[in-house]
């Protein structure tokens, strides 16, 4: 009787343990995350000047819907709508060795676009802090 509640004993601390090591992992890769998120972000007299600069192997991504993006856009930017059901599929056509740059009108579509090339590993991506609206204030250059 000792040695079967010995046992059980045993085993609910061994779960308790693993439970507890995965909460401490999801909560290690979140903050990690948030860390590298924090990192990524670039102002809009960041990415100008950036862009600016000939022999940069970069692409900027536009993540508004293609309607916005008719209206006005930065030059040179690509449309890669990321409320679009393809955008998951566009994603495994581009090379993971270039630089990204993304924005949005603001920066919630643009979390969103980021947070799925990070997930798939990508090791160069940047969001423009403000989006589009923080470019213009600026009054720096669109395309329309």
């Amino acid at each position: 009787m000792k040695s079967t509640i010995y046992l059980f004993n045993l085993f609910l601390l061994a779960v308790t343990v693993l439970l507890l090591a995965q909460l401490i992992r999801d909560w290690l890769r979140r903050s990690g995350a948030h860390v590298r998120q924090m990192i990524t972000l670039m102002d809009p007299l960041s990415v100008y000047d950036f862009i600016q600069r000939k022999g940069e192997d970069y692409v900027l991504i536009d993540v508004r819907s293609p309607r916005e993006y008719s209206r006005r856009h930065i030059r040179g930017a690509i449309n890669m709508s990321v409320m679009d059901l393809k955008f998951s599929k566009e994603l495994r056509n581009l090379p993971k060795k270039r630089i990204y740059i993304l924005y949005g009108q603001g920066n919630s579509r643009c979390q969103r676009a980021f947070d799925q090339m990070k997930n798939r590993r990508f090791p160069q991506v940047y969001m423009m802090a403000g989006g589009l609206l923080e470019w213009s204030l600026l009054d720096l250059p669109v395309q329309k």
